[in-house]
């Protein structure tokens, strides 16, 4: 009876642990897809005999996304800078002319006139918070004339010292140019190139010893250029710049003088500009304010019917009061 009875407790502790695994497999936590195993609990179900039961946490069906880091796009807002797309300054300038052959002879005089410029920066969007473009390439034109009276000093053919009063003189020059712009939080810096050209004109024919000169270069200017942020409604740039004469073409009308007209090369020569810039925002624009020094030196041009343009020196100095719109 007692082995009977062994027996039978076996059968039912056998069938009991069936019935909990079935439960633990049939369970909706078990069974979730939403549920993951976290760990184990054991239990004493007897002496002796110990129960793991797995303990369940919720877990999503699918991984999360993870963000990819975007990096934020630079806008002109963010250089606290005066960048336009379109770009266009007219003003009026005055300036000291003197022209020199040293040894030989000098002109020295005012000159006023105009001056006209336009800067496009493509890659300027219209709205200050856009995207900025980085191929940076602003392109440039530059129109600037004057006209005033200067002094002659020198003498005749035969050494005879001569003297000529109010001579008329007008100068014209115009240039395109390339660039490429650099910007800090504080400052845009540009570099040009391109191609110029200055012609410029004196004449004594009113005087009997007198006869008009006209005076033309093609040159390569080399133009760095750096503008401020504005504080407190003003800001500071400058310019400096080198030009390389490409080549030159000196005309003397001496059929004025009963002779022939002689045209005169001129292959060899430089030129050297500086500027500072003073830029003020107003309720009616924005107003420049630029000192400037231009210089040119001009080697001997080569003889032509047995007439030389001599090395010459050309000195510019003066203001500059532009318009920006």
């Amino acid at each position: 009876m007692k082995q009977l009875l062994l027996t039978v407790t076996a059968l039912i502790s056998i069938i009991s642990s069936f019935a909990f695994a079935a439960d633990d497999v049939n369970s909706p936590e078990s069974n979730s897809s939403n549920k993951k195993i976290a760990g184990y609990k054991v239990y004493q179900e007897s002496p002796g005999e110990f129960k793991k039961v797995p303990v369940y946490e919720d877990s999503p069906d699918t991984e999360p996304v993870k963000k990819k880091s975007v990096s934020k796009k630079v806008t002109s807002a963010d250089y606290e800078l005066d960048l336009k797309r379109h770009l266009l300054e007219i003003g009026p300038e005055i300036y000291s002319y003197r022209y020199r052959e040293p040894g030989v002879m000098k002109y020295q005089g005012v000159l006023v006139g105009a001056a006209l410029n336009y800067t496009y920066r493509g890659w300027v969007p219209d709205s200050p918070n856009e995207p900025l473009l980085k191929n940076r390439y602003p392109l440039r034109s530059e129109f600037r004339f004057a006209s005033g009276q200067a002094d002659y000093d020198g003498g005749l053919s035969d050494g005879t010292p001569y003297d000529i009063s109010n001579v008329d003189f007008d100068v014209f020059e115009t240039r395109l140019m390339l660039g490429l712009d650099q910007l800090d939080k504080s400052y845009v810096a540009s570099l040009y190139t391109g191609i110029g050209y200055r012609y410029s004109t004196d004449d004594t024919s009113f005087d009997p010893y007198g006869y008009k000169r006209e005076s033309n270069y093609i040159y390569v200017p080399v133009v760095y250029q750096l503008d401020s942020k504005f504080k407190n409604n003003w800001a500071w740039g400058g310019k400096l710049e080198v030009d390389i004469l490409a080549r030159g073409l000196q005309k003397s009308h001496l059929s004025d003088v009963g002779s022939i007209d002689v045209e005169n090369k001129q292959r060899n020569g430089y030129g050297i500009r500086s500027s500072l810039r003073f830029q003020n925002q107003t309720e009616s624009g924005l107003l420049t304010i630029e000192p400037f020094i231009r210089y040119w030196n001009i080697n001997d041009s080569d003889v032509k019917y047995g007439f030389i343009e001599p090395h010459n020196n050309t000195t510019e100095f003066g203001l500059q009061l532009l318009w920006t719109f």
